[in-house]
């Protein structure tokens, strides 16, 4: 993903209500190169601020970052379509980053991200899960920062997971 040989992204979009499957195709086709744009702009930005060797301590905080403003971004460009009416329709929007060790998780919406791991022992495989489902009626304080796509409240949240065997 970006030309980098360690970096992949995944993501699931699961449209909802009469529009939704082609809401979901758009967000598909326009979230990966708006977050990637983002990315290298806040990445850009960053090492003529910090320098180079800071880079290494916030590069959860630029995904994060960057993945809010492609969002909103997404968002943005799914209300001005003149193509879809997205009034009653949306999409939800799991995605992965992996950079590294870096695992970056974000989710839009009621989609959930579970990682299998073995326990200490060794022996078992355990599911962790990795996202909360954003619902409409979950209180605003929960709300790592508040962005929609298309017409509803959602909400966006990263987590990283370093030092696991990928």
């Amino acid at each position: 993903y970006g030309c980098q040989d360690d970096t992949i992204f995944c993501g699931i979009f699961d449209g909802h209500g009469p529009w939704g499957h082609y809401v979901a195709k758009a967000v598909r086709d326009a979230l990966p190169p708006s977050l990637l744009c983002h990315w290298q702009e806040a990445l850009t930005l960053a090492s003529l601020i910090d320098g180079e060797k800071k880079l290494g301590d916030c590069r959860f905080d630029l995904w994060k970052q960057s993945y809010v403003a492609a969002c909103a971004a997404v968002d943005d460009e799914l209300r001005r379509s003149r193509r879809l009416d997205a009034v009653y329709s949306g999409s939800t929007a799991l995605s992965v980053v992996k950079q590294g060790d870096l695992l970056v998780v974000a989710n839009v919406g009621d989609s959930r991200a579970v990682l299998g791991t073995f326990t200490s022992d060794g022996g078992a495989l355990a599911a962790v899960q990795l996202t909360v489902d954003f619902k409409p009626n979950l209180p605003s304080k929960s709300l790592t920062t508040t962005v929609s796509l298309v017409g509803h409240p959602c909400g966006i949240a990263a987590a990283a997971v370093a030092d696991a065997a990928f």
